[in-house]
C-alpha cells in the first residue's frame, strides 16, 4: 500500500543508509524521521487535560529499516554508547531494566496489541536530540519505533490517532506523562508553534512571527525520566487528582463528562482566579501550590496563544518569566542551574525565559529579537558554560527551529 507520510527520500538519511549495509548485509527500504520539541510555555499541564503551547525542532530522531517476513525487530545505534538489541513483535513484551530500547519496545508493543502488528523490522537509529535534556528524545523515539511498526506492517494510522496511541504506549517504560510531546511530534509544521487541547486531542497551528528566536539551553543536570526523578514526577501528578478530587468535592460539581470533571471543565466554569480562591480554602500548602500552578498555567498558555498570534513579542516573555516562577515556586521542579540559565538568558537579550520539558534539570528555553540571537548566544556561552569550563556547547546551546512533524520516506 501507499502510505500517506511518504513523501520522498529523506537527506538526513543518506548516511545512515551505509550503515544498515555494513551490519544487515543489504539496503533499508524507508525511513523514520520524528523530531523532539521545545515546549514554549504549559509543563505539567498536559496530564491534567489543560492546554499546551510547544513547536517540533529540527534536532531528530531516524530509523532506517527494512521490513521482515517474520516477528523479529534486530537494531543497531550509531551511539555506541547503546548496544545492539533484538526482541520478537509482540502484545506481551515486557520492559527490561534501564535498556534503550524500551522506548522502542514502547512503540512497537502498541502496533501489535492494538493493530496487530506481526511482522518485524531490521533498522539503525540515530538522533541529534540531546538526551536527558527535556527536548523529547525519548517520545520522539517511542513514536519513531511507532511509526516504522506501522511501515513495517503496512497499518496507516491518522496522526492524532498515533498521537493518543503513543502517548498511552509511553506509559510501559512507567513514566505517567500527558500526551503532549507525542503530538507536536505527529503534528508539528515547519514555521508554526502548536496549540495542543487534551479531550479530546486538538492541534491548531500558530505561526512564529517573523523576527522571533527561540534558544535552548541545557543546564548540565540531565533531565532522567527514571528513579527518583521518574517517582517525583508522578508523585506530582497524584498530587494534582487529589487536589481536584478536593476542590470538586467542595464545589458539589455535577461533571458532564462522561468520565467525571477535569480540570478544563472547572476553569471552563469557575475560571482559574476562583478555583484558587476555593482551594485556598480546603487544601494543604503543597496541595495549593501545585493546584495552583496548574490552573494559572493554563491561563498563560491561553493568553501566550493569542500573544503571539498578534505578534506581541513582550508580553508573550513576560509569560514565559511567571510560568518559571510557578514551575520554580508551587511546582518545586527547577534547579539552581536552571534557575541560573533563565537570568543569564535575560541578562544577554531574551525578553523571557523558563524551563523547558518536565525539570529536573534538562534545558531552559529563551525568546529574542533575530537581531540579539549570536549576542545572546555568546554571552550565555561565556557567563555560564564558559564560566564552568564546558568545552563543548554545540549541543548544550542552541536555535530551536519550528519544523516539521514526524514522517516516513521510501528509501
Amino acid at each position: 500500500m501507499t502510505h500517506p507520510l511518504q513523501i520522498g527520500t529523506d537527506p538526513e538519511s543518506v548516511e545512515l543508509v551505509d550503515r544498515f549495509q555494513e551490519h544487515f548485509g543489504t539496503r533499508p527500504s524507508w525511513c523514520v524521521r520524528a523530531p523532539g520539541r521545545v515546549n514554549l510555555i504549559g509543563d505539567h499541564t498536559d496530564y491534567n487535560r489543560l492546554p499546551v503551547f510547544p513547536m517540533a525542532i529540527q534536532r531528530a530522531v531516524h530509523i532506517v529499516g527494512r521490513s521482515r517476513s517474520g516477528s523479529g525487530v534486530r537494531l543497531v545505534n550509531v551511539d555506541a554508547r547503546f548496544p545492539p538489541c533484538d526482541f520478537a513483535m509482540s502484545a506481551k513484551l515486557h520492559p527490561e531494566k534501564q535498556s534503550w530500547w524500551n522506548y522502542v519496545m514502547a512503540g512497537a508493543r502498541a502496533l501489535a496489541e492494538q493493530h496487530g502488528a506481526r511482522h518485524g523490522f531490521d533498522a539503525v537509529v540515530s538522533s541529534t536530540i540531546p538526551i536527558a535534556s527535556g527536548l523529547s528524545s525519548s517520545s520522539a523515539l517511542v513514536v519513531a519505533a511507532g511509526l516504522a511498526s506501522a511501515r513495517a506492517n503496512d497499518i496507516y494510522l491518522e496522526p492524532l490517532v498515533m498521537a493518543d496511541l503513543m502517548a498511552n504506549a509511553e506509559r510501559f517504560v512507567g513514566t505517567m506523562g500527558g500526551g503532549m510531546d507525542q503530538a507536536v511530534c505527529l503534528g508539528g509544521a515547519s514555521g508554526f508553534a502548536v496549540e495542543i487541547g487534551f479531550s479530546p486531542l486538538t492541534l491548531r497551528p500558530v505561526e512564529v512571527p517573523e523576527g522571533w528566536r527561540f534558544v535552548v539551553a541545557h543546564s548540565l543536570q540531565p533531565a532522567e525520566k527514571s528513579g527518583a526523578v521518574q517517582a517525583a514526577y508522578n508523585r506530582r501528578t497524584t498530587d494534582c487528582r487529589l487536589a481536584l478530587e478536593l476542590v470538586v468535592k467542595t464545589l458539589q460539581w455535577e461533571s458532564r463528562q462522561p468520565d467525571g470533571p477535569g480540570y478544563r471543565e472547572l476553569v471552563d466554569n469557575f475560571g482559574s482566579h476562583g478555583l484558587i480562591r476555593v482551594a485556598e480554602g480546603v487544601l494543604d500548602r503543597a496541595l495549593l501550590a501545585r493546584f495552583r500552578h496548574t490552573v494559572s498555567e493554563g491561563e498563560r498558555v491561553r493568553r501566550a496563544v493569542s500573544a503571539m498570534s498578534v505578534g506581541a513579542f513582550d508580553e508573550f516573555g513576560r509569560l514565559m518569566l511567571e510560568s518559571h516562577s510557578s514551575l520554580r515556586n508551587d511546582y518545586e521542579v527547577s534547579t539552581a542551574a536552571l534557575d541560573e540559565l533563565v537570568e543569564r538568558l535575560v541578562q544577554h537579550g531574551a525578553v523571557g525565559a523558563r524551563i523547558t520539558g518536565a525539570g529536573f534539570g534538562g534545558c531552559a528555553v529563551g525568546l529574542c529579537a533575530s537581531d540579539q540571537l549570536e549576542t545572546m548566544i555568546a554571552g550565555v556561552k561565556r557567563s555560564f558554560y564558559d564560566a564552568r569550563s564546558t568545552p563543548d556547547v554545540a549541543d548544550r546551546l542552541f536555535e530551536c527551529v519550528p519544523s516539521d512533524g514526524a514522517q516516513v520516506y521510501d528509501l
